[in-house]
């Protein structure tokens, strides 16, 4: 009798357990049916980090004339076909750098990265303007299709992460996040860049 009581009482246990589990995740489920829970922590970013406004005082960091500056495609288009719609500047590793965001409706979304001086990275990011998210590390989140993709890259050499690493690492506890997180105390807004260029 004793033996089925115990058994009873760690039967329970591991249900209640099982339950509070599922409602903590589901509490951290995302619009877009991503799932974070809280025991997943994101490292902030390592260096320090600004949005740089009005986006008229944005450095143009692509060369005049660069062809075809975020895509591969046949057709004849130059960074002038672009709207920057958007930039950040900062330190990492006693270097500064210079992210940019570019936005065509013909064409899509783009952002380039400037480091140390020198162009590191100038990638599509998507059929929308770029969205900005996170800093993590020496990488900055970039959402895609209303939260639904992310992708991360490296600041500092442009390389994009790996593609689930980012899907775990990029997408915020609550979607839209209140602000680019990752920042420490520094909050500043997500921007929605309005898709008419």
């Amino acid at each position: 009798m004793y033996a089925l009581a115990a058994t009873l009482r760690i039967t329970m246990s591991a249900i209640v357990f099982i339950a509070s589990v599922g409602c903590d995740a589901a509490r951290n489920s995302s619009s877009t049916g991503k799932t974070r829970t809280s025991t997943n922590t994101v490292p902030d970013f390592a260096g320090i980090a600004a949005m740089i406004e009005p986006t008229s005082s944005c450095p143009n960091i692509l060369p005049q004339g660069m062809s075809n500056p975020f895509t591969l495609g046949t057709q004849s288009v130059t960074a002038s076909d672009y709207l920057l719609v958007g930039c950040w500047q900062g330190t990492l590793e006693g270097k500064r750098f210079l992210l940019n965001e570019y936005f065509s409706s013909a064409l899509g979304g783009g952002i380039a990265i400037q480091y140390g001086h020198v162009l590191v990275a100038h990638l599509m990011a998507g059929s929308g303007a770029p969205v900005i998210v996170r800093f993590t590390q020496e990488y900055v989140c970039n959402a895609e299709q209303g939260g639904a993709y992310f992708e991360a890259v490296n600041l500092r050499t442009g390389v994009r992460m790996d593609d689930e690493e980012a899907q775990r690492v990029c997408p915020p506890l609550e979607w839209p996040p209140p602000y680019v997180l990752g920042l420490g105390v520094k909050r500043y807004p997500v921007i929605w860049h309005s898709t008419k260029p």
